[in-house]
């Protein structure tokens, strides 16, 4: 590729009409409308791109809308030499839509002749600047550039140096201008206008320098009463091997090398497949050399374990350039015997390394298997461990009055388990038919209540009074066991409906609340899109699918990406939930909740997410600072759809509401059955088949591009019902939603 980023000087733009005419083209020569994106290449057959640079970019007909994640944040379109020149292209032309005052630089690269197999190459830049919010034609005439670039070698565009970081910028139809007046080419693109500013450029010989993308700033070291500074402390599984953070919210992963990663009990332990299995965990760039004297952890390995501990660092925080220094288990003196003990990486074992920007501690030669307690920066010289946070407070949970208990029956004898297939999911679901008792007819189940059985039994029985269940009793279609904790075996002998209990019955507990289960939508013809978490770099093209339906939608979305400064998922959503979307929970780190290990991984998992949120939107206090946008959080989605008695007593102690709503869906895309096979098309015969059996509520994720690019039609279809597409909490009738457009005109 011919685009490298180079160190600029941009000077400021003055405005001025093209002029200069040609007459060699008919009509504008169309460099990239963007409907070629999907195939890494523009109009001319060349790359484009942004080689990894932005937050996020995804492309629609028309234009590319990308969110720059720093000052080496940039856009590029490469194309074969044109001789604009000769051929009558006088001006180079293409939209752009930016933050009110914004600016960036553009450059023009050119060649000393399209003749030569290897030309001399120059870069000539400009400042665009003034934006108004609102998109504009930009149209920079080639001529007036203060180095005389050669016109009859261009060779390339590049769009950098972008104002504001973090937020949604857009480029769209790029062309050369015809300047005999020919007809303007037709690109298929659409990206509407608002004025037209034509702007000289003035220019700066390119330097060679090669420019750099950045990670984190860095990192001040705590003041004078140090305590030690958190690496990881293995608090969840999810969060290490699903999503891939440390404790620090920065990158931290064995990348598969490694046979198994599990994490328990605030323990990590890693067992190599081989003897390139390794392990890391990144501090963004951490000067360390004010207070901390190294990186202190348990370790647990068998006598003759040996393993590589290796310290990066940069020489300028945003640099590739890492560089490292390696030291041996056997040179650190680490001696291992079976026990629990603590180690320390203390920075004088490593003499070389910068420790005022640190990056990261990676792991390697693994001789066996090796389990590692928490993870510190410790203060001064003398290694200390990290203290987990003992005590820490749990919601009561929320008992409700139960409906009364259905009049005096015989007994009825459900199941004496005589056939050997068993059931492998202690909870006791109540399944509640759909209102027309049709299985063909979705949702089917309607819902279901989950109870924790250990609250009802004792050593040998268990009773649960029939109206604990939260369920339309006249509409019962069965009872499931499921959600076992533990692998210890449970023999079941025989279950049935009894009119009373036993004399000697030491007594029922109260019903806990456990929210609303929820696959489809209440309100007549209605039908909610709601789409989970997926990849940051889709979510713009999500945002314009959504925006161009004008359609209102709910994200479900997971705390814990929310908070990463450098994906641009909090800007995004705060940009949709002013546009009146519904944002709404998903987890702080995506696991199957009803199997954490206990009350407390749960609760983790709960006041984490929801922290997170309210730091993102507000909560509506008077002293938080994010309260443009507040959002009512008793709207949540269970990852995987994995569901039981614990995690939703939880998620309504947690919440402080007997009702939070669970959320499912009756309408599956399967998108994580097709989109990344042969046929990912079987996406949109999957949401027509559930929307032809009446589903009306969706469970989508833009994780994938071929599921992205099928929202449209999803959409389509949706409206072909004739229902009214709105959020969850509208279309489930919640009197704390919005009120729909014609409810606020009543």
């Amino acid at each position: 590729m011919l685009l490298n980023r180079r160190h600029l000087v941009a000077g400021v733009a003055g405005l001025l009409a093209a002029t200069g005419v040609h007459a060699a083209c008919s009509s504008d020569l169309v460099i990239d409308d963007f409907t070629t994106w999907l195939t890494g290449l523009n109009n001319l057959g060349s790359e484009n791109g942004d080689d990894g640079t932005m937050t996020a970019i995804a492309a629609s007909p028309g234009q590319v809308v990308f969110v720059p994640k720093d000052d080496g944040s940039y856009f590029y379109e490469s194309f074969p030499c044109q001789q604009a020149n000769t051929e009558g292209y006088n001006a180079i032309q293409f939209s752009v839509l930016g933050p009110e005052g914004g600016s960036f630089a553009f450059e023009l690269q050119t060649t000393s002749s399209c003749d030569d197999e290897v030309g001399v190459y120059n870069s000539s830049w400009t400042e665009v600047g003034d934006l108004t919010g609102e998109r504009h034609t930009i149209t920079l005439p080639l001529e007036g550039w203060d180095d005389s670039p050669n016109y009859d070698g261009i060779v390339g565009l590049t769009w950098s140096t972008f104002s504001e970081n973090g937020i949604q910028w857009s480029v769209g139809n790029v062309s050369l201008v015809c300047g005999g007046g020919g007809d303007e080419g037709d690109g298929g693109g659409s990206a509407s206008q608002s004025s037209t500013v034509a702007t000289k450029p003035t220019a700066t010989t390119a330097t060679s320098s090669q420019g750099s993308t950045t990670s984190s700033p860095a990192v001040s070291s705590p003041p004078a009463t140090c305590s030690n500074l958190l690496i990881d402390d293995w608090a969840s599984q999810s969060r290490l091997t699903f999503l891939g953070y440390n404790a620090m919210e920065q990158t931290s992963s064995d990348d598969e090398s490694m046979s198994s990663v599990v994490v328990s009990d605030n323990r990590v332990t890693l067992t190599p497949r081989d003897d390139d299995s390794y392990f890391y965990s990144q501090f963004g760039c951490l000067d360390a050399s004010e207070q901390y004297g190294g990186i202190s952890f348990s370790v647990q390995a068998k006598r003759g374990t040996s393993f590589s501990v290796t310290l990066a660092y940069v020489t300028k925080c945003g640099s590739q350039n890492e560089q490292s220094v390696t030291q041996s288990t056997d040179e650190l003196g680490w001696t291992f015997d079976g026990t629990e003990k603590l180690y320390s990486v203390p920075f004088s074992a490593f003499a070389d390394v910068d420790t005022t920007r640190l990056t990261m501690i990676y792991f390697g030669d693994f001789s066996g298997p090796v389990t590692f307690g928490p993870m510190s920066f410790y203060c001064g010289s003398t290694p200390s461990e990290y203290e987990l946070p003992s005590g820490i407070p749990t919601a009561p949970p929320i008992t409700v009055t139960t409906t009364a208990a259905p009049a005096p029956t015989k007994a009825m004898v459900i199941d004496t388990f005589g056939d050997p297939e068993t059931n492998d999911l202690g909870h006791v679901a109540l399944q509640q038919h759909n209102a027309v008792c049709d299985p063909d007819v979705k949702p089917y189940p309607e819902t279901w209540d989950s109870l924790e059985a250990a609250r009802y039994a004792t050593a040998s029985d268990m009773y649960i009074p029939i109206n604990h269940f939260a369920v339309d009793l006249t509409r019962v279609i069965g009872f499931a066991l499921k959600g076992f904790y533990g692998t210890e075996p449970t023999r079941l002998t025989k279950m049935e409906i009894v009119d009373e209990l036993p004399e000697d019955w030491p007594g029922v507990p109260p019903k806990l609340a456990s929210g609303r289960l929820v696959f489809s939508c209440t309100r007549p013809d209605s039908f909610a899109f709601a789409i989970d978490d997926g990849d940051p770099a889709l979510a713009p093209r999500v945002m314009e699918i959504v925006q161009q339906a004008d359609i209102p939608v709910t994200f479900f979305t997971v705390g814990l990406p929310l908070l990463d400064r450098t994906n641009g998922l909090a800007d995004m959503y705060k940009t949709m939930a002013a546009r009146g979307h519904q944002i709404a929970l998903h987890s702080y780190t995506h696991p199957p909740l009803e199997g954490l290990p206990s009350d407390a991984a749960i609760d983790w998992e709960y006041a984490n997410d929801i922290g997170a949120v309210r730091q993102v939107f507000g909560d509506g206090s008077p002293n938080n600072n994010n309260n443009n946008n507040p959002v009512h959080t008793n709207y949540f989605r269970p990852p995987f759809g994995t569901e039981g008695a614990r995690m939703r007593q939880r998620l309504a102690a947690n919440l402080e509401d007997a009702n939070p709503y669970l959320v499912q869906w009756s309408v599956d895309v399967e998108d994580w059955l097709w989109a990344e096979s042969d046929t990912p098309e079987k996406q949109l015969d999957a949401f027509k088949r559930d929307v032809a059996a009446g589903g009306n509520l969706v469970v989508m994720h833009y994780l994938y591009n071929s599921t992205v690019e099928l929202l449209p039609e999803f959409i389509e279809v949706a409206k072909a019902t004739g229902k009214r597409l709105m959020r969850v909490d509208q279309c489930m009738e919640d009197p704390n939603a919005p009120p729909l457009e014609d409810e606020e005109e009543g």
